[in-house]
């Protein structure tokens, strides 16, 4: 099954995407309503403890409650921490997306191997907030990732 916010993604110009990585979450998502965002993101570096009792019924009332596309990050340290379960990742069937920061350490094929049974578009990111990289390090590290 295709995933069919991947399939939008490649038809349509860039996507509004609203992070929500404030204390009041109600007034987040009615903010990223009414300005009309296309995706909310989700950073699990900042939420994981929120959702780590009852990730489940949580992802499941966020998908309810927002009614666009969720985006799921995982940024800095190992994508997934010591409490992560196997269940989280019935939790993140309710995302459309997960965007995990590019790591050759990381597990890779697991990650890909769950995405593909959850069907979550799998967005692999890099991050350098000290500079640009020229071209031929960017289209290393897209080679890497992509492999």
């Amino acid at each position: 099954m295709k995933n069919a916010v991947l399939e939008k993604l490649k038809k349509m110009p860039p996507l509004l995407v609203a992070s929500l990585d404030g204390d009041d979450l109600p007034f987040l998502l009615e903010q990223a309503k009414s300005e009309r965002a296309d995706m909310v993101e989700i950073r699990m570096d900042l939420w994981g403890t929120f959702f780590r009792e009852d990730m489940i019924d949580k992802m499941a009332r966020f998908k309810q409650k927002i009614g666009i596309p969720m985006l799921v990050s995982f940024r800095g340290g190992h994508p997934f921490p010591e409490w992560w379960l196997p269940m989280h990742w019935r939790a993140l069937s309710y995302a459309d997306l997960i965007d995990v920061e590019w790591n050759k350490k990381y597990p890779w094929r697991e990650i890909n191997r769950q995405c593909k049974k959850f069907n979550l578009g799998l967005l692999i990111s890099h991050h350098d907030y000290e500079k640009t990289l020229n071209d031929k390090l960017l289209i290393r590290l897209a080679r890497l990732a992509r492999a």
